[in-house]
């Protein structure tokens, strides 16, 4: 009869032996070499070799350590890591100093952020004509554009009247008395202020405001001598009409942006009587506009003008050879040559 379960010797499995009692099993275990499932880490035995891997895997002592870069110090997992990182005090981000009020910041998008938005580092833009601060330049620009006491005025320079549009200065230029200079002989050279409008227009705000100096004085800082074309008649023989692709006009330039052109007259060829000079005013405008644009040192493309049939040059005829403002009538070898375009 075989003994009941109960009463079985316990036995060691993995190798074979048989003990009197379980307390001899367990004694076995802990003291045969054959059964030393020892952690080399720890020190700590275990019961089988299944044990000793679980042992491994599971005990906090044997988690991998993860090391902070800056200071080495070692951390059983990545949060507790971020967090010491985070709040550690020597790992604190380097901060960024306002220079005009001392404050300081913990990233450049935070001090960007101050330099934007604190009242004490936005300079209230001004306006230079009436003296009045604004919170922003869009405000200021809105200013400017919509008050009344920056509505643009075009001015007569010969009477000084003021007007609030292009074309009531040109109705008044061609109706009031004494304005109508180009529309009669007898002028060797003259100004055309009236065209000083339209010169604006065709700026359209690239240089800033400009002003016509209706007196040809000595303090002018730049000068150009060029040509503007013009359709003349002489009334006073049968010479009814010539036209002149090249009639001499001296451009100059003076400070604060500003300028005149004096455009030369020509003679009748038949009775040598001075002419009646039509401008041709796209030809001026565009001069004085090109010149106006280079002296100011907006880039602008070189020109290069269309030669149109015209009646031959005469020297003798024209105001600005006589008078030494004419390439024409000025030799090849003149250093006074480079001064015109």
């Amino acid at each position: 009869m075989s003994p009941s379960a109960d009463t079985q010797a316990p036995k060691c499995l993995p190798c074979n032996r048989s003990f009197s009692s379980k307390e001899a099993l367990r004694q076995h275990l802990r003291s045969s070499p054959a059964h030393d499932f020892r952690c080399e880490v720890c020190g700590k035995r275990c019961s089988s070799e299944e044990a000793l891997k679980q042992h491994k895997q599971n005990a906090p002592s044997h988690a991998p350590l993860l090391k902070c870069d800056i200071c080495n110090k070692s951390f059983r997992s990545d949060e507790a890591l971020k967090q010491h990182v985070r709040d550690a005090p020597a790992h604190a981000p380097q901060l960024i100093q306002c220079d005009i009020c001392d404050r300081s910041f913990g990233s450049d998008e935070a001090l960007e952020q101050h330099m934007r938005d604190a009242p004490a580092h936005n300079a209230s833009p001004e306006c230079t004509i009436c003296n009045k601060f604004f919170g922003s330049d869009e405000a200021l620009q809105q200013h400017i554009r919509d008050s009344p006491a920056h509505a643009p005025s075009w001015q007569c320079d010969i009477c000084d009247k003021s007007f609030r549009s292009e074309e009531a200065l040109q109705q008044h230029s061609q109706s009031a008395k004494g304005h109508q200079k180009q529309a009669k002989g007898n002028w060797t050279q003259a100004f055309f202020p009236e065209l000083h409008p339209k010169v604006v227009a065709a700026l359209s705000g690239s240089i800033g405001p400009i002003w016509f100096n209706d007196e040809k004085s000595r303090d002018s800082i730049d000068l150009k001598q060029t040509f503007v074309m013009a359709r003349f008649k002489c009334d006073g023989c049968s010479i009814k009409e010539w036209r002149s692709g090249k009639v001499a006009i001296v451009i100059r330039g003076y400070r604060g942006n500003g300028y005149n052109a004096e455009v030369f007259n020509q003679h009748c060829k038949s009775c040598g009587a001075l002419g009646i000079m039509t401008l041709d005013e796209e030809s001026y405008v565009d001069r004085v506009v090109y010149r106006l644009k280079v002296w100011a040192g907006v880039p602008v493309p070189p020109r290069f003008y269309e030669r149109k049939r015209m009646p031959p040059h005469k020297q003798d005829l024209c105001e600005g050879c006589r008078q030494g403002w004419c390439e024409a009538g000025i030799p090849s070898s003149s250093p006074a040559r480079s001064s015109f375009s």
